[in-house]
């Protein structure tokens, strides 16, 4: 008799030690040592959230809140290709989501990448601009989604002091 196992599924802070796991699956990151570069500077900063199935990273988010005019933004989210359609970007985002503490999350995405669009609308994020010259052809779609906190998150390490000033990494 054969018997369904569910994975589990669960969203945490990335460690370095993820770090060679995202590059597996991230296929930008396999040929751009500046992706690599950015990956790890979000984990070194706290800023880089990883979705674990059974022990192993499948996704990750990357949120800011100092370089983009000062604003909360969600400069990547990239899940596994062999994991996508499931739902598992919206857990994603939604963590990220909880752990924001600004007013705002910003985030952007290809006008080329459907799916992501899709998503963000669903997940009640506004269209509020474009910028063009970014990737040829393909111009950068921004989104907003005004947050709604439901009192102090246990989760707050983003208005810590090294969010409050730019992260740079080299």
């Amino acid at each position: 008799m054969s018997r369904n196992v569910k994975s589990e599924i669960k969203v945490r802070l990335a460690e370095p030690e993820d770090l060679e796991s995202i590059v597996r699956f991230d296929h930008v990151a396999q040929a751009d040592s500046a992706r690599i570069s950015q990956i790890k500077c979000a984990i070194s900063t706290g800023a880089c959230w990883v979705l674990v199935k059974d022990a192993h990273p499948i996704g990750y988010g990357i949120i800011d809140c100092s370089l983009f005019f000062h604003q909360a933004f969600m400069s990547l989210v990239y899940l596994d290709p062999a994991e996508r359609g499931r739902g598992l970007a919206a857990l994603l985002i939604s963590q990220i989501e909880s752990i924001c503490t600004h007013a705002k999350l910003f985030t952007s995405t290809n006008r080329s990448n459907l799916p992501m669009r899709r998503l963000l609308k669903k997940m009640g994020y506004k269209l509020v601009g474009q910028v063009r010259g970014l990737d040829d052809g393909d111009p950068e779609i921004f989104y907003l989604k005004f947050m709604r906190h439901k009192g102090k998150s246990s989760m707050n390490h983003l208005s810590t002091p090294h969010f409050a000033k730019p992260i740079l990494c080299l």
